[in-house]
């Protein structure tokens, strides 16, 4: 994965997790790590590199559901399945509701 030293934004360990809809709707997928630009999601049944995926990630404690269109820019079938999908479509205020949240789980 060379696009790791290509990333804008550090990733950071979460615990939310995301529904993706690509036609087919996957539900509560775990967020392994997440940044601004995008994100790891360990799923069952991960979607081809390419695939446009519509995410609805679940942040923890109550916070709001954060809206996202994103693609698929990687996935690995082994030892568990996840796929890494680039953000590409968010309104100003899930942006700024997922960097408050992302900067508040990298100070602690």
């Amino acid at each position: 994965m060379s696009e790791v030293k290509d990333r804008s934004y550090p990733r950071i360990s979460v615990k939310a997790t995301a529904d993706i809809n690509s036609g087919d709707l996957q539900l509560f997928n775990h967020i392994q790590n997440m940044s601004l630009g995008g994100a790891c999601i360990n799923t069952a049944e991960p979607e081809i590199v390419g695939t446009m995926v519509e995410l609805v990630i679940n942040l923890p404690d109550g916070m709001d559901e954060i809206s996202i269109e994103g693609e698929v820019v990687w996935t690995m079938h082994t030892p568990e399945s996840k796929m890494g999908v680039r953000f590409l479509t968010m309104q100003p205020e899930a942006k700024e509701a997922l960097s408050e949240y992302l900067y508040e789980k990298n100070s602690i």
